[in-house]
């Protein structure tokens, strides 16, 4: 199975008060909520999201640029391909609201997904366990590439 479904997020504002929140939220999360960036499956957003097709959600927070003019951190999200854009979104961007940060969605790839059972797959593993003589099996990845 192949799946890809990329979201990165732009949050950013000038505000010294939104960089202590950004700060907060980034190291320990909103005080009695669990909010935050912690984990890597989306724990911390309400968005730890999993299907069988495509297994957990993975979210990593790739770019933090903090400065006395702005705060901008880019998250980069694969979510699953039994999901929509807006139930991952949607909740990240309410606690976002929540904290006076805005949201930008930079780039959105939808998910693609080739089942393991089709023609193209089991080709590609029959082909791999022929050449290497190792048991081949198929599995998703979260890669744009």
């Amino acid at each position: 199975m192949f799946t890809v479904s990329p979201i990165f997020l732009n949050i950013s504002d000038p505000h010294a008060a939104v960089r202590h929140h950004l700060r907060r939220i980034v190291r320990g999360g909103v005080k009695g909520t669990g909010v935050g960036l912690s984990g890597f499956h989306g724990e911390g957003f309400g968005t730890a999201l999993s299907d069988e097709p495509s297994g957990k959600l993975s979210l990593n927070l790739g770019i933090l640029d903090l400065t006395s003019e702005k705060v901008r951190f880019v998250i980069d999200i694969r979510y699953q391909v039994t999901y929509k854009r807006d139930d991952v979104f949607l909740p990240i961007n309410k606690i976002a609201q929540s904290e006076g940060l805005s949201i930008q969605v930079l780039t959105h790839q939808g998910a693609h997904h080739v089942p393991k059972d089709s023609a193209l797959v089991q080709a590609l593993l029959k082909a791999y366990a022929d050449v290497t003589g190792l048991e081949s099996f198929a599995f998703a990845i979260g890669g744009g590439t």
